[in-house]
């Protein structure tokens, strides 16, 4: 039955056997059980962001002229996406070393508008150079990156494929993440 009409018949009763009566006052203790405790409701847990998205490792395994190449996997080993950067005489700017990636606004060279992706910040000095503006971005060639991270996912000797629809589909993984911590690691070319 509804609380509310509950309470309504329990308070008639009261009413009622409490009035005087041919003059004999009529006093009844009627138990009101007390109301239950609500339920918890537990909060939904959030959506997931993307298996370890928070976590990545990026693995240099081919150093060459057309540039170093990679994959990016999860902390837990899933992977996410083929990497390319600028080859410097078969090195790149990002070492190996843990950074903190950092969501912002950026342009590339040619562009007249901001774009938004992840920077690798604390790069350090590259052959004696500060080193700052690696990005995630998109690109198919060496030519393409000026020793930021192109994502793609297919790979040959000398590029990255599909590397627009790769770049966005790993924005969206990272929605609502402002970092995200990047482990980068080498393994000789043999």
């Amino acid at each position: 039955m509804n609380q509310k009409i509950l309470d309504f018949i329990t308070k008639t009763l009261i009413s009622f056997l409490s009035k005087k009566e041919k003059g004999i006052e009529v006093q009844v203790e009627i138990p009101i059980a007390q109301p239950a405790e609500p339920a918890k409701v537990e909060a939904p847990a959030p959506a997931p962001v993307a298996v370890g998205a928070r976590k990545f490792i990026l693995t240099h395994n081919r150093f060459c002229a057309d540039g170093i190449f990679g994959e990016l996997k999860t902390e837990d080993g899933q992977f996410v996406c083929y990497t390319l950067e600028h080859s410097y005489d078969n090195k790149p700017k990002v070492v190996d070393g843990t950074y903190t990636c950092k969501r912002g606004p950026h342009r590339l060279h040619g562009m007249t508008q901001d774009f938004i992706t992840f920077e690798v910040m604390g790069v350090p000095p590259f052959n004696g150079v500060p080193v700052s503006g690696i990005l995630f971005h998109w690109g198919n060639y060496n030519k393409d990156s000026e020793g930021c991270i192109l994502l793609g996912s297919s790979e040959t000797p000398t590029m990255v494929g599909n590397s627009r629809a790769e770049w966005a589909a790993f924005m969206q993984s990272l929605e609502g993440l402002d970092t995200f911590e990047l482990t980068v690691i080498s393994q000789s070319s043999a």
